[in-house]
């Protein structure tokens, strides 16, 4: 079925209010997580929320926990989550990078004891739709071995770039593991089989069951041994600025709850010369389209280009949302 993006945002926002959440958050959430479905990453929109919401009746969740500063010299600053919503974390802290980076040209906020931020892109994003360049990280639980080894011991831990351009935001939003958790929950709520090997079987054998990697916790790093080192990386950035609990920790608790992460803001306008930057950006993005295509490939496309097409499709017909999720929402 197809929803308008109004319908969801106020469903969202009438369960949030419903949670205690004041009318100022509830707008800021109820747009994220609603955006995140329009643009097509439909496991960090109308999904997330649903699951956040037993989370919350668990207590697991703080829906009206405020984020806040521990610590801070120049343009770094250390905050803590508080447990609280993690997009409403996410933004505050990127908000506050930028505000930084207005200052001292480059802001960078890290947070402990944070939850799921939901799309990422989405806030590398609000970077770069204030001319800035952006970039966030976070960490996770494991869900892949270190390389040469076959115990989990590495998080995906999801990374995200965003520069502005005069041709619109370029962006890429991805987890080290060839597969994130989201997309292998989509492939299974569809019965689908994933399209390469994103993990390992109970036998160690490579697969691609979304069923079975989701139940072993091995996924396949992107690039091998070379998204296990940055995820490492990764993990030991965002835990040593924020002072939070690193993948150790979080297999510990048994949940990714209580999470690090880090949001760096650039302002590059900042020593002059804008134009000859968006210049330089014009001529990478015109060079690496203008490519002899390969067999039934109609075009290539800048990072983020897809989520500015899908959104211009949702709008025009509705959101794609999954009955069971739907159902779930407006009984809540």
């Amino acid at each position: 079925m197809q929803v308008t993006f109004e319908e969801l945002k106020s469903e969202i926002r009438r369960v949030l209010l419903k949670f205690g959440v004041n009318e100022g958050k509830a707008d800021i959430l109820s747009s994220i997580y609603a955006e995140n479905s329009l643009v097509g990453v439909y496991s960090h929109g109308l999904n997330i929320f649903v699951n956040t919401c037993e989370r919350i009746r668990k207590d697991i969740v703080h829906a009206k926990a405020e984020p806040e500063k521990v610590g801070g010299l120049g343009g770094f600053e250390r905050w803590d989550g508080k447990m609280g919503l993690g997009p409403y974390n996410a933004y505050c802290c990127a908000t506050r990078a930028v505000e930084l980076a207005n200052t001292h040209g480059i802001g960078c906020v890290s947070i402990r004891n944070t939850n799921h931020w939901g799309r990422a892109g989405k806030y590398s994003g609000l970077m770069a739709q204030a001319g800035m360049i952006g970039i966030c990280m976070t960490n996770g639980t494991s869900c892949m071995a270190t390389w040469g080894g076959t115990t989990s011991r590495i998080g995906n831990n999801p990374v995200t770039m965003a520069v502005p351009t005069n041709e619109g935001i370029v962006a890429v939003d991805m987890a080290f593991s060839q597969f994130s958790n989201g997309q292998l929950n989509n492939y299974k709520a569809a019965n689908k089989m994933l399209p390469v090997m994103g993990g390992y079987d109970e036998n160690g054998d490579l697969t691609n069951d979304p069923s079975a990697i989701l139940q072993t916790k091995k996924m396949v790093p992107v690039g091998f041994w070379k998204g296990a080192a940055f995820a490492t990386l990764t993990d030991l950035i965002v835990s040593c600025a924020s002072l939070g609990n690193n993948t150790k920790k979080l297999d510990d608790i048994g949940a990714d709850m209580s999470i690090s992460q880090m949001y760096i803001a650039i302002n590059f306008a900042a020593l002059g010369d804008e134009d000859v930057a968006r210049a330089i950006c014009s001529e990478t993005l015109a060079y690496i389209k203008d490519t002899e295509l390969a067999p039934d490939v109609e075009s290539v496309r800048f990072p983020g280009q897809s989520l500015i097409d899908t959104k211009q499709k949702n709008l025009l017909n509705g959101i794609p949302v999954r009955d069971d999720m739907w159902e779930k929402l407006k009984a809540m």
